[in-house]
This record gives structure tokens, sequence and C-alpha cells, in this order.
């Protein structure tokens, strides 16, 4: 029963907290457009979520053509010809793995890069629309904009980025001579160019092969190498993101005051801002002999029907 007695006082003292401090924050109160880029920026953090989702999952397919490739290596270094269909069926797997990876994960990349960028321009507007309305000061409207802006800048050099990986391992024939490897500029060109030219059924060439497969592993290699640009562009779009989400948690905060007097007198009643009594006395307009009697802190004091927060600074 006492609990229940402490909790019902905590809640009262709450709501006329609240009803005292309106006429202080009506001009920074948090209305529904503030309250609309507050909750889209949880949904944009939840696509960068799945975009490291995704990159995971094009590392692992990328990994596996990898060791694909590296195991047909191996079996002609061992030089038993036997294993020439095991060597096929290597290159042919990893052929299948890299078409996976561009059909599915990059094209789902690209998917949630548009998607994001998307969602940047309506934050955008919405926090110009804000700080028309007046909001959102102008100081922050400015920040939040450049942070956005900047971000839209990331995925443009994400976007271009993945374009780039995605080429290394295919980029179709245009401009390719398949006979002539000097126009080779892709994964696939050299491992087709293995199957069908060099250990197809009428050629044997395993160490030619394995040449090609080399200047496959290389590409590879450049392809990591960008990955690891496009996972710190990532990483850099995520702090901005956060950034912008603490701006926006510190919109509409209410002003502190430091209350001296009050319009009445009479028996004060100072509760810590969890609801704890820890003080009742009498006063007679002034507060400052109830403040020498506190610690420095934030307080909730409580006269007649009138609630004020109470900050000591001794």
């Amino acid at each position: 029963m006492r609990g229940l007695k402490s909790l019902t006082f905590i809640m009262l003292v709450g709501v006329a907290l609240c009803a005292a401090l309106m006429p202080s924050v009506s001009t920074q109160a948090t209305p529904g457009l503030i309250q609309d880029i507050r909750d889209a920026i949880p949904v944009m953090e939840a696509q960068w979520v799945h975009v490291d989702e995704i990159l995971r999952n094009i590392d692992e397919g990328v990994n596996q053509v990898r060791i694909r490739i590296l195991h047909a290596m191996h079996l002609i270094d061992a030089g038993n010809s036997t294993l020439g269909g095991l060597v096929k069926q290597d290159i042919q797997a990893a052929i299948q793995e890299k078409e996976a990876v561009l059909s599915v994960d990059f094209q789902e990349l690209d998917d949630f890069l548009n998607s994001i960028n998307e969602g940047l321009g309506d934050l955008l507007g919405k926090v110009e629309a804000a700080a028309e309305e007046q909001k959102l000061n102008i100081h922050k409207e400015e920040k939040i904009k450049i942070l956005i802006l900047s971000i839209e800048g990331l995925v443009e050099f994400i976007s271009s980025d993945a374009s780039t990986m995605a080429a290394l391992l295919e980029d179709g024939d245009e401009g390719e001579d398949q006979d002539n490897p000097e126009t080779f500029d892709d994964v696939d060109d050299w491992l087709e160019f293995c199957l069908e030219n060099q250990i197809a059924d009428n050629f044997n060439d395993y160490q030619q092969c394995k040449e090609s497969l080399g200047q496959a592993l290389a590409i590879i290699d450049d392809f990591i190498s960008i990955k690891a640009s496009v996972y710190k562009k990532k990483k850099n779009a995520v702090k901005r993101l956060i950034t912008i989400k603490k701006l926006m948690l510190s919109t509409g905060a209410p002003i502190v005051r430091k209350v001296d007097t009050l319009s009445a007198s009479g028996t004060v009643q100072v509760y810590t801002l969890s609801g704890q009594l820890v003080l009742t006395d009498s006063v007679d307009g002034s507060l400052e002999s109830v403040k020498n009697k506190l610690a420095n802190g934030v307080y909730v004091a409580v006269i007649g029907n009138r609630v004020e927060r109470l900050v000591v600074l001794n």
C-alpha cells in the first residue's frame, strides 16, 4: 500500500510538473513534424544494418569463388591428369557462385542504396519544413542538412564502388575479344577462357589455365581492396546518421529554469526528480532559505497548486 501511494504521488507530481512547465517550453514542443524526423532515423539505421548484412553475403560469395579457384590451381599443381574433371567442376562452381552474387546480392544492395537515398531526400525535406515552421532552429537545421548531404554523397560513392566491384566480377562482353586475353578485364573472362580455350575437350593446357586462374585471383584482390573502401564509407555514413539522431533528440528539450521566488507563500515541499520527499518548509515568497538547506541539484518544488523546477547551485 505504501508503494502504491508513493507511485501515485510521483505520477501526480509528474503531471503537475508538465503542466507548470508548459508555458516555458511551448516554443520548443515536439510537434508531429519533429517526431516524423525522429521516427525516420531508426528506419534508416535498420536499412544500413541490412546493407552491412548484404556486404557480408557478398564477402562470403566472393570468398567461395576464390576458394574454388585456389582449389582448381592446387589440383593442377598436383599434376594428375585424372583430376582434370575436378578442375572443370571447380571453375564451373566458381562461375555459378559469381553469377549468384551478381544477380542476388548486388541487386539487393542497389535496391537498398536507392531506398536510403530516397529516405535521405525525404528527411531533408522534413528538416527544411521544420525550420520554416520554426520548430527547428536555423543553426541545428544547417548542421543536420550538412550531415544529410554528406551521407547522400557517401551513398553515391558506395553505389559507384558497388558498380565497379560488380564489373570486376563480370561486365559483359562488349569491347572484348574472347580469343584475345589482352581485352579481358573481369573474373568471368578469365574463368570462361580457361574452360573454353585451355581445358576444353580438345585442349589440355592446364598450366595456361592456371595462369588464367591467377589473373582472376588478381582481379578478386582488386575487388577486395574496393570493398574495404565501401565498408569505411558505410561506417562514416552511419556515424553521421547517429549524429543527426543526437541532434534531433535534443530538439524540444525543456529549459531548466532557475527559480528563486514564488508568487505564493505557505508550505513548500521539495522532491527529487524521482519523487522522493527531501524537505518540507515554510516560505514567504523567497526560496533562498529552502535552497540553503539542499544539496546542489535539480528538484521539484510544490507550494499550493504550483509546481516549479528548483535548481540549487550553492
